[in-house]
């Protein structure tokens, strides 16, 4: 119960948090693996003039002129059910450690556990209103179809 009650207020913080941007860097070291720093200095300094910058938004819903339309079937609408299916078995499966972890780790790094969950969640439930808009969509479209 006491996960609840810090799950709720953690995602009503986060919900009404305003936007952070941040920029982070890309570099290939010398065996050829990408990484990612948010710290310059970091990057081995032969390597800073190749290095790529990118500025990263953690809102960052698109507008509606830039949305892509995509064609509804029914086969694309069972297919990102699925999908979402999956991502909350995974999103249970990690509470579910959580709860069992909290007897062995210390608060601060629960406390960073939850905050990453619950970032999950708030993404899963965007994806979730996402897909009930398409499924709206499509049930007019099919109702709109001359029927044969």
């Amino acid at each position: 119960m006491k996960f609840f009650w810090i799950l709720t207020a953690w995602l009503c913080l986060i919900q009404f948090s305003p936007e952070v941007s941040a920029e982070y860097y890309e570099f290939i070291d010398k065996n050829g693996i990408k990484h990612f720093t948010d710290n310059l200095a970091e990057i081995p300094k032969g390597q800073r003039p190749g290095s790529r910058a990118y500025q990263s938004i953690i809102n960052t819903e698109k507008k509606e002129s830039e949305k892509k339309t995509e064609v509804l079937t029914s086969e694309s609408i069972v297919n990102k059910k699925d999908e979402l299916d999956a991502v909350y078995k995974s999103i249970v499966n990690k509470k579910e450690l959580l709860i069992e972890q909290k007897k062995t780790i210390d608060n601060k790094k629960y406390n960073e556990l939850v905050i990453q969950l619950n970032s999950e969640i708030q993404e899963y439930q965007k994806k979730m209103d996402v897909y009930e808009r398409l499924v709206e969509q499509y049930n007019e479209k099919v109702n709109r179809s001359p029927k044969e």
